[in-house]
């Protein structure tokens, strides 16, 4: 039985067929939420869990700063 590594969300694209704009939102988006996510567990006092959210957060920004959509 083979495991099918894509999610099950109806609106996932795969990244080699999205255009670099889109590509560039969606780790904006991606951003956003684990930034939530991390604020989140920061109010509940979960500290470790909150700072890696908010180095991942830093991550997908880093690499939605290095996608070129001129």
């Amino acid at each position: 039985m083979s495991a099918d590594p894509s999610p099950t969300a109806p609106d996932y694209t795969p990244a080699s067929a999205m255009s670099l704009r889109d590509l560039r939102a969606e780790m904006l988006q991606r951003a956003a939420a684990a930034a939530a996510k991390a604020r989140r567990a920061r109010r509940r006092g979960q500290l470790r869990e909150a700072r890696m959210l908010e180095q991942r957060a830093e991550q997908l920004i880093e690499v939605a700063r290095s996608v070129n959509v001129t």
